[in-house]
């Protein structure tokens, strides 16, 4: 996954918090 890998080394920080805010909008969907 090179974009990933990318995304990994330019904005850690921001694509973790951008799999926080996706993981939170999924399990609020979910009803979880």
């Amino acid at each position: 996954m090179l974009v990933v890998d990318i995304l990994d080394i330019v904005a850690p920080h921001s694509y973790f918090r951008l799999g926080l805010i996706l993981g939170s909008s999924r399990m609020m969907s979910m009803g979880g």
